[in-house]
C-alpha cells in the first residue's frame, strides 16, 4: 500500500500535486494548517451572514453573481 501524499500548504511540491491529480493515492492535510483552515472558516462564514453581497460566498458564481 501507498503512503499518503501530505499536502503542506505552500510548501508542496509539484510532484506531489500531480500524484494527487493523476493518482489514487491517499491525500490528507498537514496538521499544522489546521488552525489556518479553522481561520478562514471562521471568515467565510462571517461574510456569508453580512449583507453586503461578496461574489461566490452568499451570491452566485458567473450569471449568478447578482443573486442571494
Amino acid at each position: 500500500m501507498c503512503d499518503d501524499i501530505v499536502l503542506k500548504p505552500g510548501n508542496t511540491p509539484l510532484s506531489d500535486l500531480r500524484q494527487v491529480f493523476f493518482t489514487d493515492r491517499p491525500v490528507r492535510l498537514e496538521r499544522s494548517a489546521r488552525a489556518g483552515v479553522e481561520r478562514a472558516v471562521e471568515i467565510v462564514s462571517d461574510a456569508a451572514k453580512a449583507k453586503a453581497p461578496i461574489y461566490g460566498v452568499n451570491t452566485g458564481f458567473g450569471k449568478l453573481a447578482g443573486r442571494n
